[in-house]
């Protein structure tokens, strides 16, 4: 999730002992605060069994903001839930429930039941992963969290603000903007945390470009060799060539095409294959941590490549 994130104090209590979510003066600093193009939004955190399996609920709920995408949790299958009898649920606790899209479960301690409809991904921390999780909408989420009492204060939900930046800017002088401007009525702000299997994957995302670039040196030292033997294996054939008038340039030519053929053939059978067996790691891949599938776009590799393949295999034909 592309979120900036504070958490701001739980709320307050007034005269009346009436529990109040935030003081309405701070969303309206924050709004006041952002830069143009800036979506934030209010979300609240509650650990909520559901089919009695003990998991955090997420309701979100957007605010003013002139983005022209609002935040959202990021969903992978189906879609959020729109209806207060409707539940978008993590991977994992799909898992942990055996249960998915189309499913009915029962939430809260009532057994109030919702319609799943989504899987979705959710913002970590101590107690649960990313892909641990439950999100409902507002009003569910009120319906289904216990009243409070001073006693329980600091078993509540947990709330806090969530921006996203508009592209472009410095996230780290926004934050620090933010934070400055906000003072003591808030309780942390910072910069989202990033799952720790988002690190580990950032953490190798050359090695697809090195094993390209190793595979590409193999494919035209193949081609060279390949090239190179059969000049001298056909000396003779070549030799009978230019005596019936073949000359240098001629002979250039049957290398070339041998060259070009030799690509032609590995880009008709590599290209394929190459698409197909990515796109189904990729899928494998983002189903194990788990993350959203965007197919990757080869439309480019694939416009680069060809050129570039043709190319090279003429220029390696030179030297023999």
């Amino acid at each position: 999730m592309e979120l900036g994130a504070w958490g701001i104090d739980d709320g307050y209590w007034d005269a009346l002992g009436r529990w109040h979510d935030a003081p309405q003066a701070l969303l309206d600093h924050i709004a006041s605060s952002l830069p143009a193009g800036s979506a934030w939004a209010t979300t609240a955190r509650l650990p909520t069994p559901i089919n009695g399996v003990g998991v955090p609920m997420f309701t979100l709920q957007n605010r003013a903001g002139d983005a022209a995408t609002p935040i959202d949790f990021t969903v992978t299958e189906g879609r959020a839930p729109a209806d207060n009898d409707e539940i978008a649920i993590g991977p994992k606790t799909a898992d942990d429930l055996d249960a998915g899209i189309g499913d009915t479960v029962k939430l809260g301690e009532g057994g109030a039941t919702a319609h799943v409809v989504g899987i979705a991904l959710f913002q970590p921390d101590f107690h649960a992963d990313f892909y641990d999780g439950e999100t409902v909408t507002t009003e569910t989420f009120d319906a289904v969290a216990p009243d409070i009492t001073m006693d329980e204060l600091f078993n509540g939900p947990d709330r806090a603000v969530v921006v996203r930046f508009p592209k472009g800017g410095n996230v780290a002088t926004e934050i620090a903007s933010v934070r400055d401007g906000l003072g003591s009525p808030t309780t942390d702000v910072g910069p989202a945390e990033v799952p720790v299997e988002l690190t580990n994957l950032a953490n190798v995302r050359r090695m697809p470009i090195l094993l390209a670039a190793f595979l590409g040196l193999l494919a035209a030292g193949a081609v060279t060799h390949v090239l190179f033997s059969s000049s001298q294996r056909r000396r003779r054939d070549f030799a009978v060539l230019r005596s019936v008038g073949v000359n240098r340039g001629g002979t250039r030519v049957v290398l070339n095409a041998q060259g070009s053929t030799i690509g032609l053939v590995g880009l008709v059978l590599g290209i394929p294959l190459g698409v197909a067996v990515g796109r189904s790691t990729w899928r494998w891949i983002t189903e194990q941590v788990p993350l959203e599938f965007v197919p990757p776009f080869a439309v480019i590799a694939v416009v680069v490549v060809v050129p570039a393949t043709l190319i090279l295999v003429n220029l390696f034909a030179l030297w023999p």
